[in-house]
């Protein structure tokens, strides 16, 4: 477009000097470009002997020139984008010191990425169509050309409308976005439509066909007002919520090839985590894992969509891989093997050397009165080559013996080989409605069997893991009495859900419900957990029930404290809530649940901070850093990715841009003077 090329629909301008006005697009002087005698900065390469060539001929060439021309256009303003990624992305160390005295260095971005977007980004996304309004405009005596405004308000049209129609039905069927910065957002589209509404006051209404000195400098202006507002805006001037969630987004851990904020960076651990074995993922595994994510997470400016499109097309290397490459994960495999070690090594196998002893269930039993009997089992884990000897005894708590269960003091042998012995208390039914009660059944002693030790060994040792047990006697005379295990639970926010389990006590009689339902409390719905209602149902002699509240997994970073209400209310059957203080019948019984950060996720981030290898430089950076580097990179073939060979498009691409790689490789590397003088040379070319 900046070189004059045009096909056979316009004519040239007005006669040099006239000022004023906006020019009629054809004044009806000149020949038009594909007539004898007319002709553009370029075509007709061969003059007005090119007019008797065929016109199907001179179309496809000059539309192959055209291609061409724009190719080259592309590949030096993706050049100017590179710079401009490298003078925005430019960052400064921040230190901070935590509460325990321990220092960490951040990256704050130096520009602000709402400022960059709309200036410096603006301008590299449009300086095709800037400079050519701006040659063009200058060199036809400030008239209007055939390309310059309109390709500008062509552009900006595109963006406004098809652009955004694109992005939006790009969307997979059943996902969403969300807009993160709704202000800025708000503030860009209504200037971008009152600019046309500008432009048709003052070229329809106020002077018509004429743009004055005061219009031009007026327009002007609103730009830094824009920038301001959108920048206000941005950093939460208009909003405290804002306000704060700006401040967290400013500090990053520096990740080469794309900062990410802290936030995301804990989620991405806790993903690693979750899909890697815990037991192989040491500080520098886990680090070289999560490198290769975030490489692939890393907030991404235009300017790398555009030089990706751009270079996908010429076969230049692409700075993105593919949505469904491996993500670098061999390397990473690779890595896991090396350092799992062999299977098997050492420590790998169980500790036989011993007998451990413990209860079933952790320990905790519940039975009925009309149950006759309870069931308590001791289970042996380790060495199983010797028999062991294990003194059982009940105990009192609540509940008596001799009035509601009948004492056992009794030995059991566990034989070899076998795992577990199950010993039976009787339990003494009556008809009195009392509240549960409870009793235990402790491992007195537990020593081996002297006969059952192979000769020429040693007796092993025998570790008692847990030596009492709780039994709870129900009563099954009434409907039962409803209540929450714990009033008080604490959730993690990497924890897919909450699970509260609502008991039955003082009862287990027939079939009752409980309702039940979440409230927010600082804590909201959809945000930090999904809201959940329904019905408790127990049948006859049922004791547990649970409710399951799905939390929505914000893996922050940052100290979080939230908590929301499950409320238990309308039960039925004979059945009741718990009563509050001073034995008051309730109507609505209330477990609050609080979600907090998972401290071992952020100490995690905080092990690997500093382990982060410099894998992703290469991949993601856009520039140099010497000029040999550049003109290597012209004259290689580069695929679709690191791991696959060029295609035929590549190679085609590669050969027809060949001469536009190795001129525009002479731009001084985008790496040297922090971008600056790659920027100003490019921007000149293309002009």
């Amino acid at each position: 477009r900046s070189i004059g090329l045009s096909f056979c629909g316009g004519r040239r301008g007005p006669s040099q000097g006239a000022v004023g006005p906006l020019a009629p697009m054809s004044n009806g002087t000149a020949p038009l470009i594909c007539e004898a005698g007319g002709g553009g900065l370029i075509l007709p390469l061969f003059g007005d002997a090119e007019h008797a060539w065929p016109r199907n001929l001179r179309v496809a060439l000059y539309l192959a020139g055209l291609l061409w021309a724009f190719a080259g256009v592309a590949i030096v303003a993706d050049i100017f984008m590179a710079a401009i990624e490298q003078i925005t992305s430019k960052t400064k160390p921040l230190t901070t010191v935590g509460k325990d005295g321990t220092s960490k260095t951040y990256h704050l971005h130096v520009w602000n990425p709402t400022v960059a977007n709309l200036t410096l980004m603006a301008l590299g996304s449009s300086a095709p169509e800037i400079l050519l309004s701006v040659i063009e405009v200058v060199s036809n005596g400030f008239y209007s050309g055939d390309l310059g405004p309109s390709t500008i308000v062509g552009s900006a049209a595109f963006n406004l409308m098809v652009i955004l129609a694109v992005c939006v039905l790009a969307i997979p069927a059943g996902e969403s976005r969300t807009i993160a910065q709704f202000g800025v957002f708000a503030i860009t589209a209504a200037f971008s439509v009152l600019a046309y509404l500008w432009l048709a006051v003052i070229l329809m209404v106020w002077t018509p066909d004429v743009v004055t000195p005061t219009e031009g400098i007026i327009t002007f202006a609103l730009f830094p007002v824009l920038v301001v507002l959108a920048y206000l805006a941005d950093v939460g001037f208009f909003s405290r919520k804002g306000a704060a969630r700006a401040g967290a987004r400013g500090y990053v851990i520096g990740v080469d090839g794309g900062a990410l904020p802290e936030a995301e960076m804990s989620k991405i651990v806790a993903e690693v985590k979750a899909k890697y074995p815990a037991d192989q993922l040491s500080k520098e595994v886990l680090a070289e894992l999560v490198s290769h994510y975030a490489a692939q997470r890393a907030p991404k400016s235009r300017a790398y969509y555009r030089i990706q499109a751009t270079r996908q097309a010429v076969g230049g290397k692409r700075v993105l891989q593919p949505a469904g490459h491996r993500l670098d994960e061999e390397l990473a495999q690779g890595a896991l093997v090396k350092r799992a070690g062999p299977a098997g090594g050492a420590g790998a196998a169980d500790d036989d050397s011993k007998v451990v002893l413990t209860f079933s269930f952790n320990g905790r039993y519940s039975v009925s009165e009309s149950d006759k009997r309870a069931r308590v089992t001791v289970l042996r884990a380790g060495n199983r080559d010797v028999a062991i000897a294990v003194r059982l005894k009940t105990a009192d708590g609540t509940a008596k013996a001799g009035s509601d269960y009948k004492a056992v003091d009794e030995t059991v042998t566990i034989p070899k080989a076998e795992i577990s012995h199950t010993l039976e208390v009787p339990i003494i039914d009556d008809d009195e409605v009392e509240a549960d009660e409870h009793f235990f059944v402790k491992i007195v002693s537990a020593k081996v069997v002297q006969s059952s030790i192979p000769r020429g060994t040693k007796a092993p040792k025998v570790h008692i893991k847990l030596s009492q047990a709780q039994v709870t006697v129900y009563d099954d005379d009434e409907g039962g009495v409803l209540a929450f295990e714990q009033d008080h639970v604490r959730a993690k926010d990497t924890e897919e859900a909450v699970v509260l389990r609502v008991v039955r006590r003082e009862g287990n009689k027939g079939r009752i419900s409980v309702d039940y339902k979440t409230a927010d409390g600082t804590a909201v719905r959809g945000y930090d957990y999904t809201a959940t209602a329904g019905t408790l149902r127990f049948e006859d002699k049922e004791l547990v029930k649970e409710i399951r509240v799905p939390l929505v997994q914000t893996n922050e970073y940052d100290d979080k404290e939230e908590h929301f209400a499950v409320h238990l209310s309308n039960p039925t059957g004979g059945a009741s809530l718990e009563k509050g203080l001073h034995g008051r019948t309730q109507g609505r019984l209330t477990a609050t649940v609080t979600i907090v950060n998972d401290k071992d996720l952020r100490k995690d981030v905080d092990s690997i901070y500093g382990l982060l290898p410099q894998i992703n430089t290469d991949k993601l950076s856009l520039g140099k850093e010497h000029w040999l580097d550049q003109f290597a990179e012209a004259i290689t073939f580069h695929g679709p990715d690191d791991m696959s060979p060029p295609t035929v498009a590549d190679y085609l691409g590669h050969f027809a841009t060949l001469p536009w790689k190795l001129l525009f490789a002479l731009c001084p590397p985008t790496l040297l003077c922090d971008g600056v003088a790659c920027f100003t040379v490019a921007l000149i070319l293309i002009g």
